[in-house]
């Protein structure tokens, strides 16, 4: 009799796993799970359209079938407030790629290993599986088309405004803008697309509210004059009087909210011949001489005068090389592009806004915000602490004439010291050193002629008859 040897439990182990392996195929077999064709398993859609059980050309068919009435309608619906768009699919190129469709649909449950495809099959069966549609479209033509759409929906935020004319003071409100995402509505309209070959968008989804920085909120305060200064210029002269209006403009009606910093430079941009501005005399190394942009100074000198009696916080200035001749020694600010900048904060508790007129031959900048109580007045107080005066000096031209001089008038120069001095109750209570200015004299020239006369002769041992010649021309 042969002795009964127990398995072990590597063989019993085994042996279960065979026998669930039988079971698994024999209840997949039974369910359908398994067949021996090459038809679209149970459960599995093209974009909600059962196509079970046919096989790739059947399932073509029908999904060319059902959508051949879409290529005729517009397949696109575009709304926003009372206004519909239709895109047909001819106007974006549209095609629907069914032979992939099919073959995508005939995949479900033959791809990766035998238990994948399996539970992929019984996913299918039991859940549904729905193979998105694979189209293709000409992606410029639709944003061509959603770009014509948004010009007629966006705008740029316009900030609210106020107009001041002496005690009057109209405030305009705030226009708020809207931007059309094209983008994000390109990508909603495709995937729309992907599951029934139509799309409909409704604009007000993509649509972005843009504010403008200024609102009217902002000149709620605004109820007083805070300063104002002017200065005078020649209108005879036509190019730099339409700079000085050109700049003036550019700042006008400028709001500045607490610790806010103006920049003149930032504010009136660049100073160039396509923008606007024309040659007119400039300060270039302590000379006159013609310059695009010539009379801007003046502006940025208006204002700084008008920022001082204002008492707010100068950040950057600086003189001019010569003392120009519209303000007091040691008052002036000049302003170079890209290199000289006039800058001030508004250092006071509520809003300020500049306003700017250009009448006959006067500059006016007007400083407006929040009455105040209590102030002190205020002065600007220059003190030229010493006069340098100009050398003569004595330069051959050869340009002159011999026996003949030109004179170039010199100008002295001057140290200055300029303070913000406030008053209250004809009491002096503060003195702030504003600048130490150095404006270099100008040397008085002399040009004595060096230039030889044609057709004449010098004769040193007959000074007379040279002074008759002299006299005949």
């Amino acid at each position: 009799m042969q002795a009964y040897t127990p398995l072990s439990k590597t063989k019993i182990m085994l042996f279960a796993g065979i026998m669930l392996l039988i079971i698994f195929v024999g209840i997949a077999l039974v369910k359908g799970l398994i067949t021996f064709n090459n038809n679209i398993y149970n459960g599995v859609r093209i974009a909600g359209i059962q196509v079970s059980g046919l096989s790739s050309a059947e399932a073509s068919k029908k999904i060319e079938s059902h959508f051949h009435d879409y290529f005729k309608n517009p397949i696109i619906i575009i709304e926003h407030s009372n206004k519909k768009w239709q895109i047909p699919a001819q106007q974006i190129d549209l095609i629907l790629n069914i032979e992939q469709l099919a073959k995508q649909a005939q995949s479900v449950g033959r791809n990766g290993s035998f238990i994948n495809k399996i539970r992929e099959r019984y996913q299918a069966a039991k859940y549904g599986y729905d193979v998105p549609l694979v189209i293709s479209i000409n992606e410029k033509k639709l944003h061509d088309i959603l770009k014509t759409i948004a010009l007629t929906i966006d705008r740029a935020p316009q900030n609210a405004s106020i107009n001041i004319n002496g005690k009057s003071r109209k405030v305009v409100p705030e226009i708020v803008g809207y931007k059309t995402s094209i983008d994000k509505i390109a990508y909603a309209i495709q995937l729309q697309l992907t599951k029934n070959l139509t799309a409909y968008i409704k604009l007000d989804n993509y649509i972005e509210k843009t504010y403008p920085k200024i609102v009217a909120a902002d000149f709620n305060d605004i109820t007083s004059l805070i300063s104002s200064y002017v200065t005078q210029f020649d209108p005879k002269n036509i190019n730099r009087t339409h700079n000085i209006t050109l700049a003036s403009n550019a700042i006008s009606n400028t709001l500045l909210k607490p610790h806010q910093i103006f920049s003149f430079n930032q504010k009136v941009g660049l100073r160039l011949a396509k923008f606007g501005y024309k040659e007119a005399p400039v300060i270039i190394n302590e000379e006159l001489v013609p310059g695009v942009g010539g009379g801007v100074c003046q502006v940025s000198t208006t204002l700084y005068n008008a920022v001082l009696l204002a008492d707010l916080k100068i950040v950057e200035r600086t003189a001019h090389s010569l003392p120009p001749g519209y303000v007091p020694l040691g008052r002036d600010a000049t302003v170079v592009d890209n290199y000289l900048d006039f800058r001030f904060q508004n250092n006071s508790d509520s809003n300020i806004i500049i306003v700017t007129s250009v009448i006959d031959d006067e500059l006016s900048i007007e400083i407006y915000g929040k009455k105040r109580s209590k102030i002190a007045d205020i002065l600007i107080l220059s003190i030229i602490k010493k006069v340098i005066e100009p050398k003569t000096v004595t330069k051959q031209d050869d340009k002159l004439e011999i026996g003949k001089t030109e004179v170039q008038d010199g100008q002295k120069g001057y140290e200055v010291l300029t303070y913000r001095v406030k008053i209250l109750n004809d009491r002096e209570i503060s003195r702030e050193l504003l600048a130490k200015d150095e404006f270099n004299p100008i040397n008085k020239i002399i040009k004595v002629g060096t230039k030889k006369i044609q057709n004449q002769t010098i004769d040193a041992a007959n000074p007379k008859q040279n002074e008759k010649d002299r006299d005949i021309r």
